[in-house]
């Protein structure tokens, strides 16, 4: 009888042991109803974003998309892997390297143990859903695969909720009608809409209805619950708001103190330029556009002549520059060589912009559309590379239209050109109508 027992027992535990099943989510290789997205994209998963496979969906909130390494985490993004009806006992997540399996945490008061081994997560224990979320603060994390080895288990027979809208991107104009892309959904629950950023558009959270307020970006999203017969749903997309066109553009063969400028390259404009450093980022222009174009003043520099040449100051009294060794634009330099640019034109009119303290030239970089600044050895590695174009404000300044310098105030800024109403010890930039220099106060 002991025997028999001990016979029965082993066929019995041979029994539960082979009804263990695996699925293997492979995120390099499959999409599981995801894009999978490239270059220099601003778009990401929908929050949630339920993955299914077979009796397993992993949910991923936050940040997150796919991508050629794999899924992508960003800071704040969580994942959860669950099961319908059944247990979920080891889940093995490799990551892209070492530096990603660092990077996620097995979320606090679980049963079960995570263990990290170089590039391999292992979580081993006995529940219907186990929890992991991103600690990194910057840049992001990839997972290349997730194996998940479970009992038990149904597969989810609901329908996708099928929110969508007809297009992940659209425009408008501050002052304009709007019209937004067209929502549709197959789910019978509630919708809720809603914006990420209200100083830009504000969102009816039970119609969508939209209210343009100011320009910027947002992010317009529909988001609904599950119910017995469809799962969870989102779905969003990027809304652009630009200001009115305030101002006629034209191209240029010369400029002058006074002039309102902007780079044109590749059929791209800049935007305005409000940091300490970085690449300029441009945008589309009208197709076609080749001598004009109607756009906003705020975008524009206004020059100044130096010695030497001329500075180029943003609507917002930043005055752009360089330094050596970099290939972004700088307005937080000192000196006042790293303000000043040599500007000549070629017959037709494409224009040389030159850095006087490092000799580094304006270029728009095709691949991603915005403007640097280059020396000849970093031009070698790019395709393409453009000298930009100079279009400049119809009817606005150059210098025989300005006031006369005798005669106009007396404005001061410091280095980083910001207006200084009562200059103290150190040095300043003096503006007089349309002659600028650098002065000592002492």
């Amino acid at each position: 009888m002991k025997k028999f027992l001990l016979s029965a027992i082993a066929a019995l535990t041979m029994s539960f042991a082979a009804s263990a099943d695996v699925v293997t989510y492979d995120f390099i290789n499959e999409s599981y109803g995801m894009t999978r997205l490239s270059g220099d994209t601003k778009d990401y998963n929908d929050d949630p974003q339920a993955i299914v496979n077979g009796a397993i969906t992993i949910n991923a909130t936050g940040k997150s998309r796919l991508w050629a390494d794999g899924l992508r985490l960003y800071t704040g993004a969580k994942f959860d892997a669950v099961i319908k009806e059944g247990k979920i006992s080891e889940i093995v997540i490799t990551y892209k390297d070492k530096t990603a399996a660092k990077g996620v945490k097995f979320s606090d008061g679980q049963t079960g143990t995570y263990t990290v081994t170089e590039a391999v997560g292992t979580w081993k224990g006995d529940a219907e859903t186990i929890k992991f979320e991103s600690t990194i603060t910057k840049s992001n994390l990839a997972i290349s695969t997730i194996k998940v080895t479970y009992t038990g288990g149904v597969v989810d027979t609901r329908k996708p909720a099928g929110l969508a809208f007809s297009a992940s991107t659209a425009s408008a104009v501050v002052g304009q009608p709007f019209t937004a892309p067209t929502f549709t959904k197959e789910t019978t629950a509630t919708v809720t809409f809603a914006s990420d950023n209200d100083k830009v558009a504000t969102v009816d959270a039970a119609t969508g209805a939209v209210t343009i307020v100011a320009a910027g970006e947002a992010v317009i999203s529909a988001k609904s619950e599950a119910n017995n017969d469809f799962l969870a749903g989102a779905a969003s997309y990027k809304l652009t708001v630009t200001k009115a066109a305030d101002s006629k553009y034209v191209k240029a063969t010369a400029i002058e103190a006074g002039d309102k400028v902007v780079f044109v390259a590749n059929n791209k404009v800049n935007k305005l330029f409000n940091k300490d450093y970085g690449y300029m980022s441009a945008e589309d222009l009208p197709e076609g556009t080749t001598t004009s174009f109607d756009g906003t003043s705020d975008i524009a520099f206004t020059v100044a002549a130096v010695e030497g040449g001329f500075t180029f100051t943003t609507s917002e009294g930043k005055m752009l520059g360089a330094k050596t060794g970099f290939y972004t634009f700088d307005t937080s330099d000192d000196s006042a060589d790293n303000r000043a640019w040599t500007v000549t034109f070629d017959a037709e009119g494409v224009a040389t912009i030159t850095n006087v303290a490092t000799s580094l030239v304006v270029y728009q970089d095709p691949g991603f559309g915005s403007f640097g600044c280059y020396d000849a050895k970093k031009l070698a590695t790019l395709t393409n590379p453009a000298k930009p174009y100079i279009f400049k404000i119809e009817g606005k300044a150059g210098i025989s239209e300005t006031v006369a310098a005798d005669n106009a105030p007396v404005e001061y800024y410091n280095l980083q050109g910001v207006r200084v109403a009562n200059p103290e010890n150190g040095l300043y930039i003096r503006r007089q109508g349309n002659k600028v220099s650098k002065v000592l106060v002492k």
